[in-house]
């Protein structure tokens, strides 16, 4: 079979224990999110103003599940130490993206003026997700 009829194997997501997010322009990181799940909640801890006021709610499992849904659908693993910045004006949009597994290891990617294959749509379901826990 020719190499365009190849597919490349993703690598399963293992367990989640923290996922952070944060993005902005090239100055300020302007939102920040942060979702951990403990034995009995989910816990979002967010700012959306500068300078940075970090206010936490109990989430619902259904925010768990969309971001777990939305790493795997976008393949976030082949993400791992993406870090591209192509600064075009001061307020370029800039983002990261940091991941803990319950095993200790991390994920970590980021970009400026820059962001893999799917980043936009991705970061589109997530902010939506976490923004809807938010603005009940």
């Amino acid at each position: 079979m020719g190499l365009f009829g190849r597919k490349t194997e993703k690598k399963p997501l293992p367990p989640l224990a923290t996922w952070e997010y944060r993005c902005g322009d090239g100055r300020h990181w302007g939102f920040h999110y942060r979702v951990t799940r403990g034995e009995d909640k989910v816990l979002l801890q967010y700012s959306r103003v500068m300078p940075e006021c970090i206010e936490a709610i109990a989430a619902q499992d259904a925010l768990w599940e969309g971001l777990t849904a939305l790493a795997e659908q976008y393949d976030i693993m082949a993400w791992n130490g993406y870090n591209t910045c192509r600064p075009r004006t001061d307020r370029t949009k800039r983002w990261l993206l940091y991941l803990t597994f319950t095993d200790g290891t991390t994920l970590r990617a980021e970009g400026c003026g820059a962001a893999p294959r799917g980043h936009e749509k991705m970061e589109e379901a997530m902010l939506s997700l976490l923004n809807g826990c938010i603005d009940l």
